[in-house]
């Protein structure tokens, strides 16, 4: 029975740091809150920029980034995004655009009436091969003065 135990504290002992290497081997993935952040700026009277922050080693999706309004009588006219990188990816087997870097949204809204708006992303961790669901964040937009 003591050869048992030696023999099973050795085993233990010794998968003990093979466990440590492949935990450590597999990248820590963010919650999509910190891996995609968004900011509201340079709201003026029916205009408004959203910023965001994509954290390396993630993309968006450059059709999974949309803007809408639940403001009943309100408006979103336009939302305007910058061109992406055309990724190839063997999930949906085919290229897409993304954004893996900052970059900036400017919408178009009906004016003069305080307003909000959902922005809604869908993004993945690269080396992870992870998609997140479709995340969605509001913001109100009150008139000035």
């Amino acid at each position: 029975m003591k050869i048992f135990y030696r023999l099973l504290s050795t085993a233990l002992f010794l998968a003990v740091p093979t466990v440590g290497a492949f935990a450590q081997s597999a990248p820590a993935l963010l919650p999509p809150d910190q891996a995609f952040t968004m900011r509201m700026a340079d709201a003026s009277d029916g205009y408004v920029s959203v910023i965001f922050h994509v954290a390396p080693g993630y993309r968006l999706y450059r059709d999974r980034v949309n803007v809408t309004t639940p403001t009943p009588g309100r408006m979103v006219y336009a939302v305007l995004k910058p061109p992406g990188t055309m990724v190839y990816d063997a999930a949906l087997g085919k290229s897409i655009e993304t954004y893996d870097t900052d970059f900036r949204v400017d919408v178009s809204i009906s004016p003069t009436r305080p307003t909000d708006l959902i922005v809604r992303i869908q993004g993945c961790a690269i080396a992870a091969g992870v998609c997140y669901p479709p995340v969605e964040r509001k913001f109100h937009l009150s008139p000035r003065g």
